[in-house]
């Protein structure tokens, strides 16, 4: 049908449709290579042109919107027959994808440090996170920041990762204007889950609680300081992510 409305100056119609059907499946290679960078550096160049093709194929873009193209990678790659002894790349995907999401997010809301420390101790239990729309926690069973970290281009040291040290769980930040990744114990994964929910402070205090961990408040907050504010608010509006 296409080649029925492209104009003819000496090139064959099919030869310009093959030629813009080989820049458009470039262009989506492009859109997740540039998504999940640690994926491809995991897979080798080849095999993640392969796999995006493939998901190309199954979920083909919906929009014009390229960047938001790979979100449904992390959940189609368990389906690839030929990645299925390397169980960790859902998650690996699951995080580059959260930190994609992340990057591109409403900046937090912060609260003048100084105000929240006249408030009344009920006051203080029912703060909310200022930071829900612009962070979010990944859990792994597998040592997923770890694999994250050591693929960074700016890693030095030994890039072995022994799948062996086990489930890592990871928040994905933006406290400021540049993207954080925190490595978290299980209290602090469920604080912060908590948080990202809409739990108030005293609620996400009572989850970690209920779950029988332990945590160091004064070191946990810390994590939510930043110069002379908190990502901590007395008024929360904004919907879960």
């Amino acid at each position: 049908m296409l080649n029925r409305v492209i104009i003819d100056d000496n090139i064959l119609a099919q030869l310009r449709l093959n030629i813009y059907r080989n820049n458009f499946k470039a262009n989506l290679r492009s859109a997740l290579a540039s998504t999940y960078p640690v994926l491809k550096k995991l897979l080798g160049p080849e095999y993640f042109q392969y796999l995006a093709d493939t998901y190309s194929k199954k979920h083909p873009p919906r929009s014009g919107n390229l960047r938001l193209f790979g979100r449904d990678l992390p959940d189609f790659l368990p389906s690839v027959e030929s990645a299925k002894h390397l169980p960790y790349l859902r998650d690996v995907a699951s995080l580059e994808w959260a930190c994609s999401v992340i990057s591109l997010a409403a900046s937090p809301t912060y609260s003048d440090l100084s105000s929240i420390e006249t408030l009344a101790f009920d006051s203080i239990a029912n703060l909310h996170f200022g930071a829900r729309l612009s962070s979010r926690v990944v859990r792994s069973r597998y040592p997923v920041f770890s694999i994250w970290l050591r693929n960074q281009d700016t890693y030095i040291g030994n890039q072995t990762v022994n799948l062996a040290d086990g489930a890592q769980s990871v928040m994905v930040v933006r406290p400021d204007r540049e993207l954080e990744l925190w490595p978290l114990d299980e209290a602090e994964t469920v604080f912060a889950e908590a948080l990202i929910k809409g739990a108030t402070l005293a609620e996400a205090v009572d989850a970690v609680s209920l779950g029988g961990h332990e945590i160091e408040l004064n070191r946990l907050f810390e994590r939510y300081l930043r110069k002379g504010g908190t990502l901590f608010s007395k008024v929360d509006n904004a919907s879960c992510p």
